[in-house]
């Protein structure tokens, strides 16, 4: 439920609530793949790149040949280096 509320905030852009939603499903399921790339959406929406990409690699962690978050993952970190 709460993931599925998560991703609906988070469409709804209402990132606070898709946040807290998103992570109380990872709470619950800490092995979804899915909700950690959500979450990491809704982070990168409230400008925290720091969390999103923490997110990123756990997600990477499960599924290490997933090119679309690889592709999220760099576009954080080549951002991080033109600051």
């Amino acid at each position: 439920v709460q993931s599925n509320l998560g991703k609906l905030y988070l469409q709804m852009k209402d990132f606070p609530k898709a946040i807290d939603n998103l992570r109380q499903a990872l709470y619950m399921n800490p092995y979804s793949v899915d909700d950690h790339v959500s979450l990491a959406h809704a982070y990168m929406s409230v400008n925290e790149r720091k969390l999103a990409k923490e997110e990123l690699e756990i997600a990477l962690g499960f599924v290490p040949d997933n090119e679309k978050i690889k592709s999220m993952l760099n576009s954080i970190k080549a951002s991080e280096k033109k600051k």
